[in-house]
């Protein structure tokens, strides 16, 4: 008697094949593959990548080099080639630059759940040029195309051939886009790992001044109070008394409002119980690839959090400061943000404006800061007045 098909059953999910491309190009001015950064050869950056991803039920590593071949011959996990040989049974299949040594882990498993069918190669957004009209576009770009970058490719694989189907793109950032095929590429790769290393000891500076910061975040004080949060810019403001009110500083340097959100917020660790809350946050939140959008949703995060806590709170919000001179901090870009964040925060917070600390060209004025981004001691006493007069009215 045939046996019924149970409905637990399913069809089997395609295995994912990595292919990581370390065959020596012999036409490039150096075997960039065996170079080495801080300490690792480049293809291992890229193995490590693939590996950490998590996605791939076999790695693969196509290379014609003794070298590369020896070094990964007996490591677990990883199958070494001479040459790309695909399974037969259908499949899915990601071919990786052996040379793409800035390409996150979390972009090559986002990629490979986006990849549905047929083809899906990577690219990144390259500037029109328009030379014929000198006097109308200052910089020559009139737009943007984007370009196909030989990071990686998905492909989509039946009965041992590649499927000659649809053809999609994936999007990746200019950083993570490059690919080492010259003595130029490689120098800046070597300053880019180190920002990697500067951002992963920013983290860890960050965690450590939570921690010392624990007492506060976590407990209330006696009387009236008033609660700042924020980053440097208000971690750095020694002040314990504003308008009559007791100060509570928790504010964490070098802190962004989504790191807020993970390292504080969805912990509990943040008391609601002062009388008025004053936020600032943005400054530290365009510098990451991030978009507008996700950086207003973020900000509106901690805002929410405040509200659900203490529904009696005033809550203040402090626009983006401007900088002076700064190439991390783009004030076209800061402006964006304050207007987004304006327009959107206007009815849930008392927006306080930030224009009074900029001098005459728009920009942060020089008297108030020790660096263009954070405050002198007279630019915090001009800030202390403004909000103490501001408070003082809406009492």
């Amino acid at each position: 008697m045939a046996r019924g098909i149970n409905k637990s059953e399913k069809k089997k999910k395609a295995e994912t094949f990595c292919y990581i491309d370390c065959r020596i190009d012999t036409s490039l001015t150096n075997d960039f593959l065996n170079l080495n950064i801080w300490g690792k050869a480049v293809y291992r950056y890229v193995v490590e990548t693939a590996i950490k991803s998590n996605v791939f039920d076999q790695i693969i590593v196509v290379t014609d080099s003794m070298k590369i071949e020896k070094s990964l011959g007996n490591e677990e996990g990883i199958c070494v080639q001479s040459d790309f040989v695909f399974p037969k049974s259908d499949s899915v299949i990601c071919v990786l630059s052996g040379r793409a040594v800035m390409l996150r882990s979390n972009t090559l498993k986002k990629a490979c759940s986006l990849f549905c069918s047929g083809t899906m190669y990577s690219s990144i957004s390259e500037a029109k040029y328009d030379f014929l009209f000198p006097c109308k576009f200052k910089s020559f770009i009139s737009g943007y195309n984007s370009r196909p970058e030989n990071i990686f490719a998905f492909y989509q694989i039946n009965n041992g051939e590649i499927k000659d189907s649809s053809i999609s793109t994936f999007q990746l950032n200019r950083d993570e886009a490059l690919v080492i095929n010259t003595v130029n590429d490689f120098e800046l790769s070597i300053i880019l790992k180190k920002k990697e290393e500067k951002k992963r000891n920013l983290t860890k500076a960050i965690l450590e001044r939570i921690e010392e910061k624990k007492g506060i975040l976590s407990s209330g004080i006696d009387g009236e109070t008033i609660c700042l949060v924020g980053h440097s810019q208000i971690d750095y403001w020694k002040i314990e008394n504003l308008a009559g009110y007791k100060v509570k500083n928790c504010g964490i340097a070098g802190i962004s409002s989504f790191e807020y959100e993970q390292y504080i917020l969805s912990k509990g660790m943040l008391d609601c119980s002062s009388d008025i809350f004053v936020i600032m946050h943005g400054t530290n939140d365009i510098v990451m690839d991030r978009r507008i959008d996700e950086i207003v949703f973020s900000i509106q995060e901690t805002i929410f959090y405040i509200r659900e806590k203490n529904k009696k709170a005033l809550i203040y919000f402090i626009s983006c400061l401007h900088t002076n001179g700064r190439l991390d901090r783009d004030n076209r870009r800061i402006d964006e943000l304050n207007s987004r964040l304006e327009k959107v925060l206007g009815n849930v917070v008392n927006w306080i404006n930030t224009e009074f600390m900029d001098d005459e060209f728009g920009e942060l004025d020089i008297r108030y800061t020790i660096d263009g981004l954070h405050l002198s001691n007279k630019g915090y006493k001009i800030l202390q007045d403004h909000i103490e007069t501001r408070l003082i009215e809406d009492m």
